[in-house]
């Protein structure tokens, strides 16, 4: 298949399959020019790619450069990240991949405990290690060596049992800017769920070692019994503001 350079189209296709047909390749991947970080490409979520070559008069070129099939199912969540020659990238069955990125091939792969629910952000700690860092549906924030994708740290994020991670988080200087989603919405179809209780909330994490620095509601007030509905079942509020956005972070 003809690849346009700097014209190329990537399929990944969210399949469960084996993708130990991809050619041999140096399995430790260069970590340096990324291609932005995060899902908003820099600090400000402006989504602007730098150091594209896309434009109106040549995206008629684009080509299928290669398919990739991720493991866990057809629904995959996560944003990438791209260095000088590696894509990384994590499937709904809780497995993150380092492709080359101009053949797809696996330089390595590494499965979870979970499945991963938001995009993947890269940053640099202290030593110059490159890391990257994602959520999970039931709540956890993981922190990876993005050199062989070794686990640096584990975090539970949740204060409320329906907390779960679907925005993408942020980093700077040294900090995790991790936003709280919820589940619980999904709860209230049950007639006898007394809801809600739950709310959304932004919380910093030290990026080198998951410890908790502080956390801010959405929702200052703590939720109350509001009332009963015609089963007498306890009605909660205030509650919700799940948040289901990458953070933006204004330095000043």
């Amino acid at each position: 298949m003809k690849v346009v350079p700097g014209t190329t189209l990537l399929l990944l296709a969210g399949l469960l399959c084996n993708p130990s047909w991809a050619a041999s390749c140096h399995p430790i991947p260069k970590l340096s020019d990324w291609a932005g970080q995060g899902i908003g490409l820099d600090l400000h979520n402006t989504r602007y790619q730098r150091n594209a070559d896309l434009y109106s008069d040549n995206v008629q070129n684009l080509e299928v450069a290669f398919v990739f099939g991720l493991d866990g199912g057809d629904s995959p969540h996560s944003w990438f990240e791209v260095s000088s020659d590696t894509l990384f990238i994590a499937s709904p069955g809780g497995v993150v991949y380092a492709l080359d990125r101009e053949t797809g091939c696996v330089r390595w792969q590494r499965r979870y405990e979970e499945g991963i629910r938001t995009g993947l952000v890269r940053g640099e700690l202290h030593g110059g290690l490159q890391a990257l860092w994602f959520g999970t549906r039931s709540g956890y924030v993981w922190a990876i060596d993005a050199r062989q994708g070794d686990v640096l740290w584990k975090a539970d994020t949740k204060e409320h049992p329906s907390n779960m991670l679907t925005g993408t988080p942020s980093f700077a200087d040294g900090v995790l800017y991790v936003p709280i989603s919820s589940m619980e919405l999904g709860l209230a179809i049950n007639p006898l769920y007394g809801c809600c209780t739950s709310r959304g909330s932004l919380i910093a994490l030290d990026a080198a070692t998951g410890k908790a620095m502080w956390r801010t509601p959405v929702i200052d007030e703590s939720p109350q019994v509001s009332g009963r509905h015609f089963l007498f079942v306890e009605q909660w509020g205030p509650s919700g503001a799940p948040v289901w956005s990458a953070p933006t972070i204004d330095s000043e």
